[in-house]
């Protein structure tokens, strides 16, 4: 045993796995497939071919050309080929760089890393990289990452990775055991965290000299000071340099979004989510991939909502998680969603009404570069019940007359060769028939006024306005009827002024007033008069 590391490491963190025994008494365990035989195994996985002979006696075997199918084969990990291997950068965002060899390179997508190289991440940014068995780790930003040793066990899967993080935070997720050679070390200057087929993030911070580890799934011993502690999913451990274990610390819920909203276009992105019971803060990611590894924005706040300032169109997801006493981070909770602001949406043109006998033309003015415009017209504000949906090389639209009369909105995106952009915001407009004034006649009788029209159509009335002048200022009063004939009272003392027009009540519209009719009652006044009179000169 090497005292000399050990006394370097105050604590150790080990994450026991099957089969995790002492280094020379592991072995591997092979299952025979069809067509195998000692030779060919040997060949494929040990050392030297030769070793087949020996493979035969440990196991047993009294006939080594016929194998059968599904037959365990133990073979000692110091028999299988071994060889150094390496880490390939897999996704990269914002600004890192690498040294190997004496000179500092730039990363790049596909950039190798191995023995002796040293990683480093800027703020506002981020870095994933493969290992040869599967294993992805992603370094977020302000972190520092060496590379102890990188071994790979052949074709048998399994591999042997030993890290050391000198400040910053790692994600990791390890790929499941293949065998007692399987291993990945993530060392920091107060711990060792030992992992197979675990996701687990450790974080490091050598002004405050201790290490976290938090553990979403797997199982940790966590050894220091002589003393363990056993941290299962769900847990965190701070590690002190010179200090004890610090016990099982539970992790903080994940946030429940509470805004569904999954695409923004030509608005300020924003997300919201419920308060976690004990968190102090939250930290927040957005990422191009489900997996995050490729984390382009995040930043830590106390607030339940963030706002998202400058993001290119594309798609996304967002994950937030929950912080607590020593900056410990709980479960998190990530969700999709979409932003598309450009083209930016063509300037589109007030209207009012249009009649089916007239103009009704939508226009729009868009940018010179666009390809076209994306037309919808719906039936409701929210354009949840689309009627019409259409391409349109020109920035003007006629109205259909196969459209049914009535209120509809509509607004215009304007097209480019990546596809649309944000619609403009909606506009309404009433789509009618002219309401004709109907034909009516009428018949004056000494205190009444009998008017008849022709034939009202379906929701239609007639609304009937009589007045002492002919402006209807004075002394207006108005009827309305849905029947072909209407009586009104009227005075026989002087002349009155009378017009009309068709209302359509289900559309809320109505036509235009007709020519005003004046119905005089002075040639009944003098009649009256000159009967009168003769009565007079005949008594």
């Amino acid at each position: 045993m090497n005292f000399k590391r050990m006394f370097f490491y105050s604590i150790i963190l080990v994450v026991f796995l099957p089969l995790t025994i002492q280094a020379a008494e592991k072995k591997w365990v092979y299952t025979v497939v069809e067509g195998d035989s000692l030779w060919s195994i040997s060949q494929e996985y040990l050392e030297e071919t030769a070793f087949y002979q020996k493979l035969q006696k440990l196991n047993g075997i009294t006939y080594p050309k016929k194998l059968q199918p599904n037959t365990l084969i133990e073979v000692p990990m110091s028999w299988i080929k071994s060889y150094p291997t390496y880490a390939t950068i897999t996704a990269i965002s914002g600004k890192s760089t690498f040294f190997k060899q004496g000179e500092t390179q730039v990363t790049k997508l596909g950039s190798i890393l191995s023995f002796g190289d040293i990683l480093t991440v800027d703020a506002n940014s981020s870095v994933s990289l493969t290992l040869v068995d599967g294993s992805v780790l992603t370094l977020l930003e302000k972190s520092k990452l060496s590379f102890e040793s990188l071994i790979s066990y052949g074709k048998t899967g399994m591999a042997d990775t030993q890290l050391k993080l000198h400040q910053g935070k790692v994600e990791t997720q390890a790929k499941k055991s293949k065998g007692p050679g399987s291993r990945l070390d993530i060392s920091t200057a107060s711990a060792i965290s030992s992992v197979r087929g675990t996701v687990y993030r450790v974080a490091h911070s050598p002004q405050d000299h201790h290490s976290l580890i938090e553990v979403l799934e797997g199982k940790v011993e966590v050894n220091a000071q002589m003393q363990s502690e056993y941290i299962a999913k769900g847990f965190a451990s701070k590690v002190a340099k010179g200090q004890v274990p610090s016990k099982p610390i539970m992790l903080l819920n994940a946030p429940r979004f509470i805004s569904t909203k999954k695409r923004f276009e030509g608005e300020e992105v924003n997300f919201d989510w419920e308060n976690v019971k004990d968190a102090l803060a939250y930290k927040v990611q957005i990422s191009s991939n489900n997996t995050f590894t490729d984390i382009i924005w995040q930043q830590h706040q106390p607030q339940t909502v963030a706002t998202l300032a400058k993001i290119v169109d594309g798609d996304y997801f967002v994950r937030v998680s929950a912080l607590s006493l020593s900056n410990i981070e709980g479960f998190a909770r990530s969700t999709s969603f979409s932003v598309n602001n450009k083209p930016l949406p063509p300037v589109i043109s007030e209207v009012d009404t249009f009649f089916d006998a007239g103009t009704r033309e939508l226009t729009w003015a868009y940018a010179k570069e666009l390809s076209g415009s994306l037309l919808q017209i719906a039936s409701d504000s929210n354009f949840a019940n689309v009627i019409i949906l259409t391409n349109l090389s020109e920035s003007s639209f006629i109205i259909p007359n196969t459209l049914p009369f009535g209120k509809y909105y509509w607004r215009v995106a304007g097209v480019d060769h990546k596809g649309r952009g944000p619609f403009s915001k909606g506009n309404d407009f009433l789509w009618q028939a002219i309401l004709s004034p109907v034909q009516w006649n009428y018949q004056h009788k000494t205190d009444q006024l009998v008017v008849d029209w022709s034939a009202l159509k379906v929701d239609e009335s007639v609304q009937i306005q009589v007045a002492d002048e002919s402006d209807f200022m004075t002394n207006t009063q108005v009827f309305e009827s849905v029947v072909k004939t209407l009586s009104i009272p009227v005075p026989n003392d002087r002349d009155i002024y009378i017009r009309s027009r068709v209302i359509n009540k289900k559309l809320n519209v109505h036509g235009e007033w007709s020519d005003v009719k004046t119905i005089s009652n002075n040639d009944d006044n003098a009649l009256i008069s000159f009967a009168f009179l003769a009565l007079f000169i005949l008594l």
